[in-house]
């Protein structure tokens, strides 16, 4: 019987719960509140992988019945069980989580997926230091940028997004690259920040890509930067201001509301201004999504799981010891991926 998780109490799945936890906190009284969307999902929790160590890194969704979720799910040996190796994709199919290994260059087993993006069923591209393009069904994918062409030995790529033309990777030491269609090249990010993700959506001022990333070192106050990509692929920071030093996670409706994540949740309406607080949280945020600008989930450390719905924000859970890494949300689906204690954690959302 699958399980739904609320706060540190597990509960059988038979009595679903709505709105679990909920606080609400209104925003300004310009917003309309007949432009808002609803706060009413109802949560189910996955674990994934057998043993310690395990936990999910990113996360795309297709549609309801069609996603997947990268990482590291550690599933012990059927034969020696005292051996485990690492399953790195978790396939969603509307009802069940498949997780599987994933190979290359005579059945090198890629460990550890960080981050993914899906071009279409068949086409997807993951993130693992080096970039891997597979086919959404076999055990093996293809190599098709190696870190090793980098010429900064310490860079890594770990965070992807693209459209139908063009699709970047991001990740250490400033590592910024593109792939055209038919080869990839080395951009210049002008930072050594980590880049720690990137969005992109069609301004329709001039019906082109707006293109940030989100870049700031984690661990230590090395200075923060959000960079835009120019049509040009050339690259340029804009205004920061009012951002706290760590930046995680970026996402933006382009002429309407930009929002970052991490050392708390922040807002600009237009670039170039300075950014503000959009809602006071306790803890951590490591991610942003929305559907638009009236649908919007932050997820973060503690079990931190919010939604603003164009009128206000509304947190779910209290805080506990699951720990969200990244969220999606597609329509009326959302899923938000990270760890609980040893093992790696899915939290599925139905509106």
């Amino acid at each position: 019987m699958k399980k739904i998780l609320v706060g540190l109490q597990i509960i059988p799945a038979i009595a679903l719960i709505l709105l679990i936890g909920c606080e609400d906190s209104q925003t300004n009284a310009t917003e309309k509140e007949n432009d808002s969307t609803s706060h009413a999902f109802t949560f189910y929790f996955d674990t994934l992988g057998e043993s310690s160590g395990s936990s999910l890194r990113d996360i795309t969704i297709l549609n309801d019945s069609l996603a997947f979720a990268v990482g590291e799910m550690f599933v012990r040996d059927s034969i020696d069980t005292t051996k485990q190796t690492s399953n790195a994709i978790a396939k969603w199919n509307g009802k069940t989580w498949t997780t599987m290994k994933i190979y290359y260059n005579n059945n090198s087993l890629v460990s550890e997926i960080l981050g993914i993006y899906v071009l279409n069923e068949k086409e997807i591209y993951l993130a693992a230091g080096s970039i891997y393009k597979w086919d959404g069904q076999s055990k093996n994918a293809e190599l098709v940028f190696s870190r090793l062409s980098l010429p900064d030995p310490m860079a890594t790529i770990y965070k992807l997004w693209g459209n139908s033309n063009n699709i970047y990777g991001i990740g250490q030491r400033g590592t910024l690259v593109f792939y055209n269609g038919s080869t990839w090249q080395q951009l210049n990010s002008g930072t050594v920040l980590q880049l720690n993700d990137i969005w992109g959506a069609v301004n329709p001022l001039n019906s082109e890509y707006e293109i940030l990333i989100a870049a700031s070192d984690h661990a230590l106050n090395n200075g923060k930067m959000i960079i835009r990509i120019n049509s040009d692929q050339s690259t340029n920071q804009i205004i920061d201001s009012g951002l706290n030093w760590e930046n995680s996670g970026i996402w933006f409706v382009p002429n309407k509301k930009y929002y970052i994540a991490g050392d708390g949740i922040f807002l600009t309406n237009e670039i170039g201004m300075p950014w503000e607080s959009a809602v006071n949280t306790t803890t951590f945020t490591t991610g942003v999504r929305g559907n638009n600008e009236n649908d919007i989930f932050i997820a973060g450390i503690q079990m931190l799981l919010m939604h603003f719905n164009g009128a206000s924000w509304k947190k779910y859970f209290p805080d506990g010891n699951t720990h969200f890494a990244r969220v999606a949300i597609k329509n009326d689906f959302m899923i938000a991926v990270g760890y609980s204690g040893a093992k790696a954690i899915v939290c599925r959302g139905y509106r």
